[in-house]
C-alpha cells in the first residue's frame, strides 16, 4: 500500500510591517586630490628666537570632497598630522579664505568644512610653521 503526502489544507498567514526604502542621502564625493605637498613640517609652538623647528617630514596628498545636499561647501581632508594651510580662492565670485587642514592632532578627525561658495575654487596649499619645498596646488567645481 502507498501513502500519498497531501499538502496541507489550511492556510497561515505570516504577519508583516511595512519595510519604508531608505532615504537617499548624498554622502561628500571626492573631486579633487591635490598635488602632493612636501616639505618640514613644523610645530607653531617650538621655535628657537624667529626660527620655527621642522618636527617631520611631510608628503602629503590633501584631498577635496563636495557634497550635492550642501552646496556651496568644500572639506578638505588629510592626514590627522598634517599642518597644513590652505589659501583658496573661488574664481568665480572672488571669494577667498585660508583654512587649516589636519591640525597636528594624534587621532583621525574629520574632514574640515569650508565654506567656498559655488564655482571653481582653486588651492595651494603649504605648511605654515615649517618648510614647504613643493606647495600643494588644486581646482575642482563645487555645486
Amino acid at each position: 500500500m502507498s501513502e500519498r503526502l497531501h499538502a496541507p489544507t489550511s492556510s497561515y498567514t505570516v504577519p508583516c510591517k511595512a519595510i519604508a526604502a531608505p532615504t537617499a542621502s548624498a554622502a561628500p564625493v571626492q573631486v579633487a586630490q591635490l598635488t602632493p605637498l612636501i616639505g618640514l613640517g613644523g610645530d607653531d609652538n617650538l621655535s628657537v628666537g624667529s626660527a620655527e623647528l621642522p618636527i617631520g617630514f611631510v608628503d602629503e596628498t590633501i584631498t577635496v570632497l563636495v557634497d550635492q545636499e550642501q552646496p556651496g561647501v568644500s572639506f578638505f581632508d588629510a592626514s590627522s598630522w598634517c599642518p597644513c594651510q590652505l589659501e583658496w580662492k573661488n574664481e568665480d565670485t572672488g571669494a577667498t579664505g585660508i583654512s587649516m587642514v589636519g591640525t597636528g592632532a594624534l587621532f583621525p578627525k574629520a574632514p574640515t568644512r569650508v565654506v567656498t561658495g559655488s564655482g571653481r575654487i582653486t588651492t595651494t596649499s603649504s605648511i605654515p610653521y615649517g618648510i614647504t619645498f613643493l606647495p600643494a596646488v588644486g581646482s575642482w567645481q563645487v555645486p
